[in-house]
């Protein structure tokens, strides 16, 4: 699998009607066209259950009998561009706009001067500014 998007598991095709990866690259390319950006980073895509996503941001998972809020996604800068991770077996809907919130990180990350927005909205403020904007993308998606 190149840069642009890791094949995951079969198991996890289903959820998504096509391969995660043909989702992966119809969701970048609406975002490109709805909102006159580019994604011109190698992305790598990686499915992983909610264990692996709650070790990686440091936040954990512990199921109980009750619904239980999560992170379901992650983006970060890596060696060579950018990988983000999604929760494996997640309803189609629900992987597809973690896709464009998590894509939105990537372009944040390749277009915002941090230093400008931590002098703008102060730096204790950035994760509410990445976020608001990831969120806000999600839902116009």
């Amino acid at each position: 699998m190149g840069a642009q998007g890791a094949e995951p598991s079969p198991a996890t095709a289903p959820a998504f009607g096509v391969s995660p990866r043909a989702q992966f690259h119809r969701v970048r390319r609406n975002m490109e066209a709805a909102f006159a950006i580019s994604i011109t980073v190698p992305v790598i895509v990686k499915m992983v259950n909610a264990k692996e996503i709650g070790r990686l941001t440091g936040r954990g998972f512990t199921p109980t009998a009750q619904p239980d809020s999560r992170v379901v996604g992650l983006a970060r800068k890596a060696k060579d561009g950018h990988e983000f991770y999604i929760e494996s077996g997640s309803p189609r809907t629900a992987a597809i706009t973690t896709i464009a919130h998590e894509l939105t990180h990537v372009w944040q990350y390749g277009n915002w001067a941090e230093g400008t927005l931590a002098t703008r909205y102060g730096a204790a403020n950035l994760p509410a500014v990445y976020e608001g904007m990831a969120s806000w993308v999600e839902i116009q998606y």
